[in-house]
């Protein structure tokens, strides 16, 4: 991989993580957006696209998790990107 991919796909994982630890990424129409739970959720559009993406999943960097909201009985939720543990800084 080449550096200035890396290094986008490092500062893609750097965004994520100054969201906080309830927030995750997802793709939207082939960009990529930071989705923060709350009442309601709020989804920031990024300056990344599904490639960026890509490669932070490549490098081992994030991985993906389902979120559920609402109750057991009647649970939603969506699929998204969160930081690996092990590449928390």
């Amino acid at each position: 991989m080449e550096v200035s991919v890396e290094r986008r796909a490092r500062k893609l994982v750097d965004i994520l993580e100054s969201g906080g630890s309830n927030c995750g990424l997802l793709v939207v129409k082939g960009g990529v957006v930071m989705r923060c739970p709350g009442e309601p959720f709020t989804d920031l559009p990024i300056a990344y696209d599904e490639a960026d993406l890509n490669n932070a999943i490549e490098l081992n960097l994030i991985e993906k998790r389902k979120k559920l909201i609402g109750s057991v009985t009647g649970s939603s939720g969506w699929e998204w990107y969160v930081v690996r543990e092990r590449a928390a800084k």
